[in-house]
């Protein structure tokens, strides 16, 4: 028997015929990752890493400081933004099966993040005003205190790191509802639940702000937590990355050989709705339709079961 794995690009929210919102978030992320990186990278060269006194010019030490209070702030962006590509990946898997409930538990904690860090860059970038103040303190101005700085900044980074386990575990919990092998359950929560890598990464970063209002050696004192926002944005970039990995990989290798009008007319588009069932249930009410990639996934479980009766084949055939 020839099994189709067309479904497989379809459940992992990779789609030749179109490409939906999180894919664009999710580049918006990475692109916000690597500026990070470069900028981080580049304080560095400053003295970033070194205690302020030890740094060996005024210029230097004023650079190093500019680049030490840009980056947290375009990590947050990029981590963000990485966070709601997985929640609207997460909803389309829901399709218009997708309960209130859940909307609410992805949706409200989703708008709660966005408000905190767009306060925590607000913070960070105007930390004194003028912001050039921060890095050359000849400038007239003024600074905030560095217990808003602390306060603020950790009440941030715990919602975040509490929205990091939301993306990780909420995941896991909406495959072990699905009607699947336990073995699937298994493997589709090991590739869907990677976040919490990123969790534990934020959990790491929660203990480490405890520098962050040490703003009188800050090259030295915030090294640790940069160490820690990046492993924590990169974790969850990764993270829900990982889904589209097999499918990209199949392109690579030349085994996928289902063309994209072949793909589009045995599965619609990601920008179309699901058609709801016209059947009523005994109450008379409609149930809904179940989200595409729901039953995709459903179709990987069907998959397995053929391939267990029929004989293992080679193991890049497999599904997990």
């Amino acid at each position: 028997m020839t099994n189709d794995y067309r479904s497989t690009l379809i459940a992992v929210g990779w789609s030749l015929a179109g490409k939906g919102w999180e894919d664009g978030l999710m580049m918006f992320a990475w692109a916000g990752a690597i500026v990070t990186t470069a900028l981080v990278t580049l304080s560095t060269t400053y003295g970033f890493g070194l205690h302020f006194d030890a740094i060996d010019s005024a210029a230097n030490k004023s650079l190093a400081t500019k680049y030490t209070l840009i980056p947290p702030a375009i990590s947050l962006l990029s981590a963000g933004a990485a966070k709601i590509s997985i929640v609207i990946f997460l909803m389309r898997i829901l399709g218009s099966s997708a309960k209130l409930p859940y909307k609410l538990i992805l949706y409200i904690p989703t708008i709660i993040m966005i408000g905190a860090n767009i306060f925590a860059m607000v913070v960070l970038l105007g930390y004194c005003t003028p912001p050039q103040k921060a890095w050359n303190p000849s400038i007239p101005g003024h600074c905030m205190s560095a217990e808003t700085l602390d306060i603020g900044g950790r009440a941030v980074t715990v919602y975040n790191a509490a929205m990091d386990f939301l993306c990780a575990f909420f995941p896991i919990y909406m495959v072990w509802r699905l009607n699947m092998k336990t073995r699937t359950k298994w493997g589709l929560a090991v590739v869907m639940g990677g976040g919490i890598l990123g969790a534990a990464a934020s959990l790491v970063k929660v203990v480490m702000m405890s520098n962050i209002k040490n703003t009188s050696d800050i090259t030295y004192s915030w090294a640790p937590i940069a160490l820690w926002y990046m492993t924590e944005m990169f974790a969850i970039i990764i993270a829900g990355s990982i889904p589209t990995l097999r499918p990209l990989w199949k392109v690579i290798r030349g085994l996928q050989s289902t063309s994209q009008s072949n793909l589009s007319s045995g599965y619609r588009s990601n920008s179309q709705p699901i058609k709801k069932n016209s059947s009523k249930s005994k109450d008379g009410s409609t149930p809904a339709a179940p989200g595409l990639y729901t039953i995709a996934l459903r179709d990987l479980d069907k998959d397995g079961s053929d391939l267990e009766s029929n004989g293992p084949r080679s193991s890049r055939e497999r599904i997990l």
